[in-house]
C-alpha cells in the first residue's frame, strides 16, 4: 500500500468531491433517456469491476494481485470509467457551472489517483505483462 500522504489526498478528494453535487431541477442538457442510460450503463460497469475485484477494493494504492477478468479485460480501471461515466450523466441531466467545477476538480483527481496507481502497480512485474495485454487505461480505443 502506497503510505505516502499523496494517494491519500488524491483518493480521499476523488471518491468525497462528488458529494458535493446538487440537483438542479430543469437543467437537463439531453433528453432524461439518454441520461439515465448513460448513468445505469456507468452504474453497471462500475458493479461488474467492483464484483472482479471482490476483497481487492481500496480507496488508496495498493497490490491487492492483479485482476484480469470480465471488465479488466477491457480497459485496466473500469471501476473509473464508471464513475465517469454515471458522473458525466448525472452532469448531463442536472448542469450547473458549481457541478461542472465540482465534477472537472474531482474528474483531475481521478485521472492523478489511476496515474498513482499505475505508478505503483507497475512495480510489479505481473502488472507489466497486464499493462502490455490490456493497453488502455479507462476508455477503450482512446486512453
Amino acid at each position: 500500500m502506497a503510505f505516502a500522504p499523496y494517494p491519500f489526498l488524491i483518493g480521499f478528494a476523488g471518491t468525497a468531491l462528488p458529494l458535493f453535487i446538487r440537483p438542479v431541477e430543469g437543467a437537463a442538457l439531453i433528453l432524461a433517456a439518454l441520461t439515465v442510460t448513460l448513468m445505469v450503463a456507468g452504474l453497471a460497469v462500475n458493479i461488474a469491476a467492483k464484483l472482479f475485484l471482490n476483497r481487492s477494493f481500496g480507496v488508496v494504492a495498493a497490490n491487492r494481485g492483479v485482476k484480469r477478468g470480465g471488465p479488466y479485460r477491457l480497459v485496466r480501471h473500469p471501476m473509473y470509467l464508471g464513475y465517469f461515466a454515471t458522473q458525466f450523466g448525472f452532469l448531463l441531466s442536472s448542469f450547473s457551472i458549481q457541478n461542472l467545477a465540482l465534477y472537472l476538480i474531482a474528474w483531475v483527481f481521478q485521472l492523478l489517483r489511476i496515474l498513482e496507481e499505475e505508478r505503483f502497480l507497475s512495480l510489479d512485474p505481473a502488472y507489466r505483462a497486464y499493462q502490455s495485454t490490456v493497453r488502455y487505461r479507462l476508455f477503450p480505443g482512446l486512453v
